[in-house]
């Protein structure tokens, strides 16, 4: 029987999946920001500013992941803020069926809100997991190739590098401010 959606199968070989964060500070008034500096071939410095992200271990729930890359990077220990959003993704108490894959909201929702597919140059596909995190208020040392600092929402959506990155902090700063 042919199906009518399209898809394409990847073995563990042509994948790879990260998850990170759109990080508010304790106060939901400021996300943060990584400025990431990487040595480039000729010796000089490459920097672009990043939300807080990473690779998924082999066996660590992508949750886990999420708030691990961005205690690594950040200095910050975090957890995941409850939203409210629209998904697809039938509610724990309702059977599937009554839903059939409609878009409609659901309340405390601590699953990804965004998911960024990436087709990597040398070849691999890259699925970033996005989960919404508020920072405590206490900082550890993060990873020196990054330099976390927390913005007005307004500033960090004109700061930010990549345009990706970018329609995930908007998406985040909705969700955190009541939006959908």
């Amino acid at each position: 029987m042919a199906s009518s959606s399209t898809s394409k199968v990847y073995d563990g070989t042509q994948y790879v999946e990260s998850c990170g964060a759109v990080v508010f500070d304790d106060s939901k008034q400021k996300v943060c920001l990584l400025l990431r500096a990487r040595a480039k071939e000729d010796g000089s410095k490459q920097e672009a500013w990043v939300l807080p992200k990473g690779r998924r271990h082999c066996g660590e729930h992508r949750y886990a992941a999420a708030l691990r890359e961005v205690e690594e990077e950040t200095g910050y220990a975090a957890h995941l803020q409850s939203l409210n959003m629209v998904t697809r993704a039938p509610a724990a108490q309702e059977p599937e069926a009554v839903t059939a894959g409609t878009p409609r909201p659901c309340r405390t929702y601590t699953e990804p809100f965004m998911v960024t597919h990436r087709n990597k140059e040398d070849g691999y596909l890259k699925l970033i997991y996005w989960y919404l995190a508020v920072a405590d208020a206490q900082m550890t040392a993060g990873e020196e190739t990054f330099t976390p600092r927390f913005f007005e929402p307004d500033e960090a959506l004109e700061t930010i590098s990549f345009p990706d990155e970018r329609k995930v902090l908007e998406k985040g700063i909705r969700l955190m401010t009541g939006g959908r």
